[in-house]
């Protein structure tokens, strides 16, 4: 399906104009008044002129303004793509994903039962009981601790340890560059692919594009040339690595470009593209409610030097001390974070200041209800 945006004075004319050109067989996707006119974005079916194996997602204000499909670089095999023909790997991979996931839990609620069983009691452990702290990391932090007598002198130094223990931050160049974002299923890849590439439009002095690699659901590219449309950011695809090559190569010279790796395969698209493109870097990308589990196998695994993480679903409030757990772990400095799941909405500066001050201001609200229900316990005695 290709991604299309019509302009017109009224609703009438663009859904007249819509039948004429594309027919019933049309799926709208939005309707809204945009500078006076009403826009509308419809998919439809592609083109049989248009390659499979490479497509654009043009910017485009009005249907005239549609170029031609540009040339196709890949060969006739890696262009037939059948239709569903990643699903039963994608179901592999979920599946794969959920038995890690569910093993880290399990390992993390042994790890717990034993901690009960062996130490004594403590302020801090009680206290944060149900914030989601691996047990590895409540560990060190129940030794941080040890010595502190006050609520102050506990948020001082888990600040303390937190602020010489996480990471730097990393930073963008500012020149033409390829980012590969890499990451489990559902992490958030297209949404930060995207909106990476407006926040490089935006402060880089220079455009960027998204190219979906190896993208073989029609949904998955479908969603990005929804998403190119809605922010004015040229997208490609590309099913082969020679493909991949060429629009890198075609581009560096005045773009940054941005690629999205497909979800299974992760580790040999990787390591491949580490070798096809050595200039490459390599940003993670990790849901802030996830345990980070299997993205760690995925670094373990590929044994490649990841540049940064950018981190989604920074919405999801209380469940920050995983995603802490995993940045001490691997060392991974942080890029970028957002939290809404609006592409509108930019890209926001996420650093372990903010990491710190987030999982801190939790801590002293629990603090203070806790020491209001102990003064209210004491006055029924």
């Amino acid at each position: 399906m290709q991604i299309i945006k019509i302009a017109a004075p009224n609703s009438k004319i663009a859904m007249k104009e819509i039948s004429e050109k594309y027919g019933e067989n049309v799926l709208i996707l939005s309707n809204s008044r945009v500078a006076g006119k009403n826009q509308i974005i419809i998919a439809a079916d592609e083109n049989s002129r248009l390659p499979a194996a490479r497509l654009r997602a043009p910017r485009i204000a009005h249907l005239e303004s549609v170029p031609e499909p540009d040339t196709v670089f890949a060969s006739n095999q890696a262009t037939q793509v059948i239709s569903g023909s990643g699903e039963p790997q994608l179901f592999k991979d979920l599946t794969s994903l959920i038995k890690i996931e569910f093993e880290a839990v399990k390992k993390n609620l042994l790890a717990i039962m034993h901690s009960a069983q062996t130490r004594p009691d403590n302020e801090l452990s009680a206290l944060l009981d149900d914030s989601m702290i691996p047990a590895s990391l409540m560990r060190k932090l129940v030794q941080e601790t040890a010595g502190c007598q006050t609520a102050t002198q506990i948020i001082d130094s888990l600040e303390q340890f937190l602020n010489t223990n996480l990471p730097s931050n990393a930073r963008l160049t500012g020149r033409p560059e390829v980012h590969v974002l890499a990451g489990n299923h559902g992490s958030g890849k297209t949404l930060c692919a995207v909106r990476l590439a407006a926040k490089i439009n935006a402060d880089c002095q220079h455009p960027a594009i998204v190219v979906s690699y190896k993208a073989y659901k029609d949904g998955a590219w479908a969603q990005l040339q929804l998403l190119g449309a809605k922010t004015g950011i040229d997208v490609y695809r590309a099913n082969d690595i020679g493909t991949l090559v060429t629009i890198a190569s075609e581009n560096i010279d005045h773009s940054s470009v941005i690629i999205e790796l497909p979800s299974s395969n992760s580790v040999d698209e990787a390591l491949l593209l580490n070798q096809e493109l050595p200039i490459a870097r390599f940003h993670m990308v990790v849901a802030c409610d996830s345990y980070g589990t299997a993205t760690s196998n995925i670094l373990k695994a590929s044994q490649l030097r990841f540049s940064s993480v950018l981190v989604t679903r920074l919405d999801s409030r209380g469940v920050h001390w995983p995603l802490i757990s995993f940045l001490l772990d691997q060392k991974l400095p942080l890029l970028f974070g957002c939290a809404s799941p609006d592409v509108a909405q930019p890209l926001i500066e996420f650093n372990k200041s903010i990491l710190t001050d987030a999982v801190l201001q939790d801590i002293r609200q629990r603090l203070s209800d806790w020491t209001i229900a102990q003064i209210r316990h004491s006055a029924t005695l």
